[in-house]
């Protein structure tokens, strides 16, 4: 192994708190050790926390205290905004954020009023003393599941990450915007073209994001922005 040939950066090795209850027990000082300490523990240099409609940690929020304590970079995800800002008027079962009034459901777009919301998740999280690292668009935006989703098509996710995208560069300290983080890891390289053949949507997007439940997928194309897989919790053959 020759150390000074360097072929990938590994920016880190993280976990999430996404099921962790809100009215649950925190992680014991001795518990966050274990995970986030490199001194005694494992180490762990990210948390990924999510989301709530409301726009709320939908865990203990100590938690990311703990971990940001420790030396660990927190970011986060939400899962699906209300389910009256969205064409199917469920926060559970997919559905997509509405554009326009007559998409489904909709009677007004609500890019706006999420894109406020998620902004205003990182100036909660700072009230709280934890700068977020990161903000990612969407959990799965290609996954209908029974429980809190939400779905984005490519041109969606272009047009909300340039809703979203001025109003964290008007935070400090602007938190990455990561897009992607599909279920199917396939999925983000037409993402990735979508989002780099718009200069604006561009100019906003730090990180690409997928996980890998239905196998992984070779690098596809030049992308100059990093990749992280951003979940894996089951343990299928491949």
């Amino acid at each position: 192994m020759n150390f000074g040939d360097v072929r990938q950066t590994i920016d880190g090795f993280g976990a999430s708190d996404a099921w962790a209850d809100s009215a649950g027990p925190a992680f014991t000082d001795a518990e966050s050790d274990l995970y986030f300490s490199a001194q005694n523990g494992i180490g762990l240099s990210y948390l990924r926390v999510s989301i709530d409609a409301k726009g709320r940690d939908s865990a203990a929020v100590s938690i990311a205290q703990k971990a940001a304590a420790r030396g660990a970079r927190v970011w986060a995800t939400p899962w699906s905004a209300p389910g009256s800002w969205k064409d199917n008027n469920d926060v559970n079962n997919g559905g997509h954020l509405c554009a326009a009034a007559g998409q489904g459901l909709c009677t007004a777009s609500h890019y706006d009023d999420w894109a406020t919301r998620l902004a205003g998740v990182v100036s909660m999280m700072k009230s709280n003393g934890i700068d977020l690292y990161g903000l990612s668009v969407q959990n799965e935006p290609d996954w209908t599941a029974s429980y809190n989703s939400m779905l984005y098509t490519d041109q969606e996710m272009v047009d909300f990450v340039k809703t979203l995208g001025p109003r964290l560069t008007a935070l400090s300290p602007r938190p990455k915007l990561m897009v992607g983080e599909f279920a199917n890891w396939g999925n983000i390289w037409s993402l990735a073209n979508a989002i780099e053949a718009d200069p604006v949507a561009a100019a906003y997007t730090d990180i690409f994001g997928a996980h890998q439940y239905f196998g992984a997928s070779s690098f596809q194309g030049e992308h100059s922005r990093p990749l992280w897989q951003t979940e894996m919790s089951s343990f299928e053959s491949f």
